[in-house]
């Protein structure tokens, strides 16, 4: 009877010896490049106390006027197959490949090199017509392969990571300017790949309240 036991064991470990090796990434492996971006400036509030998915909620900018911490700029890639390929799984194995593979999600290798954004006023004493308001933003980021759900980050702080480009991007203003300040923001988006190199885009005049 101790023998047959030993045995037994003996093939339990064999199987999930084999069980291991066999389980490899399978499905698809198709990877996009980024060959644009969709940006737009809109009303946006984030609340960091909020546990379900949604904690960004949008609505338009009336009458061209908005409360400065509640101006977003919303961006979204625009996303091409770069290559197409199918991972396979070894065929060795007592259990059935079907149930011994991790699914690969589709991913880009594109990465963000960065985002500066300028004003066409003076927007404080510090910052004149023209200097970089990247330091007055914060980024609120979704990547869906990672389950990386609106997660919020100070830009520049994230911009040094060289951040692969996310599903969806939302720039938030953290700063107030000196005054109630009618100006117009301009983004120059820029990224490291396969994909497009850079994008500028100004846009309409608004007035920031404080």
């Amino acid at each position: 009877m101790k023998k047959k036991l030993l045995i037994l064991f003996g093939l339990l470990s064999l199987i999930t010896i084999i069980n291991t090796i066999s389980c490899t990434k399978c499905g698809d492996s198709t990877v996009y490049k980024v060959v644009d971006v969709y940006l737009k400036q809109t009303g946006v509030q984030f609340n960091a106390n909020n546990q379900s998915p949604d904690r960004l909620y949008y609505f338009d900018i009336f009458h061209d006027t908005i409360y400065y911490s509640f101006y977003g700029i919303y961006m979204e890639p625009d996303l091409q197959v770069a290559s197409v390929g199918e991972l396979k799984t070894s065929s060795f194995g007592l259990v059935s490949t079907s149930y011994a593979c991790d699914p690969v999600p589709a991913s880009t290798n594109d990465r963000i090199d960065d985002i500066k954004i300028t004003a066409d006023h003076d927007f404080d004493d510090t910052h004149p017509k023209g200097s970089n308001l990247a330091e007055y933003f914060d980024v609120v980021v979704t990547y869906y392969h990672t389950n990386t759900n609106e997660e919020k980050y100070d830009l520049i702080e994230y911009l040094k990571r060289k951040p692969i480009v996310p599903d969806q991007l939302v720039l938030i203003l953290k700063m107030k300017p000196k005054q109630n300040t009618y100006l117009s923001f301009t983004v120059k988006y820029t990224q490291e790949g396969s994909g497009m190199s850079s994008k500028t885009v100004k846009f309409d005049a608004i007035t920031l309240t404080q």
